[in-house]
C-alpha cells in the first residue's frame, strides 16, 4: 500500500510538472525513472518498445527546456538564474527548470 501511494504521488508530480511547465526537467527525470521501472517490469509481457518509447520521450524532455515556451518555467528561469549568483539553492533549482 505505501508503494502504491508513492507511485501515485510520483505520477501526480510528473503530470503537474509537465502540464504546467513547472520544474519541467525535474518532472522529466521522474518520468524517466517511472518509465524505466515499467520497462524493466513489463517489457517482456507486451510489445517491447511500448515502454521504451516512454523512456525516450521522457529523456527528450530532460534534454530540451520544454517548459520555457508556454509554462511557468518561462517566468521562473530568469529569476532563478539571477538569484543563482548569490544562492547555491537557486543555482541547483535552476537546473531543474
Amino acid at each position: 500500500m505505501p508503494l502504491a501511494a508513492c507511485v501515485w504521488t510520483a505520477e501526480l508530480l510528473v503530470s503537474i510538472s509537465l502540464l504546467f511547465g513547472l520544474f519541467t526537467r525535474f518532472g522529466a527525470i521522474l518520468a524517466t525513472i517511472l518509465a524505466l521501472q515499467l520497462y524493466v517490469g513489463l517489457a517482456y509481457t507486451e510489445w517491447i518498445w511500448t515502454y521504451g518509447m516512454l523512456v525516450l520521450l521522457a529523456l527528450v524532455f530532460v534534454a530540451v527546456p520544454a517548459g520555457r515556451r508556454l509554462g511557468v518555467d518561462l517566468w521562473l528561469a530568469p529569476r532563478l538564474e539571477a538569484a543563482g549568483h548569490r544562492h547555491r539553492l537557486a543555482r541547483i533549482a535552476g537546473w531543474f527548470v
